[in-house]
């Protein structure tokens, strides 16, 4: 912190300063302080309007720190700035299921499988929300692609853990907030 002050005393508009705020923002999130990472986040939006990746971690810590309406505002920036990645579409669709708004949930999952046929975690997370409003069939379905990508990776894959920590990360009990 104390390096960053320095570096802003003499150029306050350095270019470095959101790079090493990105930095200490990210040493807040593993610290759990997410609240904190926010702020961070927020003063490297303000400068730079146009940082997709600062969009998105801003809407990660929000989200992280139960900031629901602000990660929300977040992710759509995020959308806004790189409407063809599939990220904040995901974040979308988890703060929407948290928020018990099934209906936006899938919409926005189904915008993540648009965006990346291939993801099964996108595949089923929004199985998930098709599960959650009584589309059984359509849910299912869902699930299917969803192992049958989960599958293929591990015939194709060289790496078995790669394809076991997509398996792992299917669980339903394990939420992730995608940031890259």
């Amino acid at each position: 912190m104390e390096k960053l002050e320095q570096a802003r005393a003499a150029d306050p508009n350095n270019e470095l300063e959101s790079t090493a705020m990105k930095e200490i923002a990210a040493a807040f999130t593993k610290a759990g302080s997410h609240a904190t990472a926010a702020d961070f986040y927020g003063q490297i939006t303000e400068k730079r309007p146009e940082d997709f990746s600062a969009w998105l971690a801003l809407g990660t810590a929000r989200h992280r720190a139960e900031q629901t309406g602000p990660a929300r505002e977040a992710y759509l920036r995020a959308t806004e700035l790189r409407p063809e990645n599939s990220l904040p579409w995901h974040n979308l669709g988890l703060l929407a299921a948290d928020q018990g708004e099934h209906e936006e949930s899938r919409n926005y999952f189904q915008r993540e499988v648009e965006l990346a046929p291939d993801d099964a975690k996108a595949w089923y997370d929004l199985g998930v929300s098709l599960r959650a409003l009584g589309l059984e069939e359509e849910s299912a379905n869902a699930f299917e692609q969803a192992e049958g990508l989960v599958k293929s990776l591990a015939r194709r894959s060289s790496d078995l853990s790669a394809a076991l920590s997509i398996v792992r990360r299917l669980n339903l009990g394990e939420r992730v907030l995608k940031t890259e």
